[in-house]
This record gives structure tokens, C-alpha cells and sequence, in this order.
């Protein structure tokens, strides 16, 4: 794979508003509006660019996915707002997993995999 255009969902403002105390994640608690308003323009300007790749984070966006699951696993994120709401059918990759982020999520069935 080559150096293509690359956009991260990055957690900038996570230091800002990372809760509960016992989080091992951090939770962005934007509205769905704020999320719209705030972090959807950059990955609407990148897809309509030609993005190549879209890097997930590992971070809590209750608004976006009730389940609480984080971004690197939401299948709401990933597939129902990346994919089918902004468009996007190119490459999506993850930031490390051997750090265990999604460790809690998948300790009983080893992975997550969606068709």
C-alpha cells in the first residue's frame, strides 16, 4: 500500500471529557447534533475528496452507538454512519490492537467480524 490520502478519527478532545473514573476508553459525549456539527465536516470533505484510507479510534461515542462499544468495533460507526450515511467504501483500518482497547468487548469471543 502506497501513501495515499489518509483521515484518522482521532480522540483530540477526549483528554477533556474522558468518564467514568473506572474508563479504560474514552467517551466523547458529543450530541448526535455536535457530531454533525463538529466531526462530521472533515470526513465528509475527505470522502468527497477521494480519501484513500479512514483510520478508526479507540473511543466511546454513546450518541453515535448505545451499545457503548468503541468506534474500532461499532458496527452504528462503522457501517451505519461511515459506510451507508457518508458514503465511504474505501479502506478502514484500526490504531493498535495489541494494546487490548476492545479487550472487554470481545474476551468471550475472541473477535468481531461483520460481513
Amino acid at each position: 500500500m502506497g501513501h495515499g490520502r489518509f483521515l484518522s478519527a482521532g480522540n483530540g478532545r477526549a483528554p477533556l471529557i474522558v468518564e467514568p473514573a473506572t474508563a479504560k476508553l474514552p467517551y466523547i459525549h458529543h450530541t448526535r447534533e455536535q457530531w454533525e456539527r463538529l466531526d462530521a465536516p472533515p470526513f465528509r470533505a475527505a470522502i468527497a475528496a477521494g480519501i484513500d484510507s479512514i483510520m478508526t479510534a479507540h473511543i466511546v461515542v454513546p450518541a453515535l452507538d448505545g451499545s457503548e462499544d468503541p468506534a474500532t468495533l461499532s458496527r452504528p460507526i462503522l457501517t451505519g454512519i461511515l459506510r451507508e450515511e457518508l458514503g465511504y467504501d474505501g479502506v478502514v483500518v484500526t490504531d493498535s490492537l495489541a494494546w487490548r482497547a476492545s479487550a472487554p468487548s470481545t474476551a468471550t469471543t475472541g473477535c468481531r467480524c461483520w460481513p
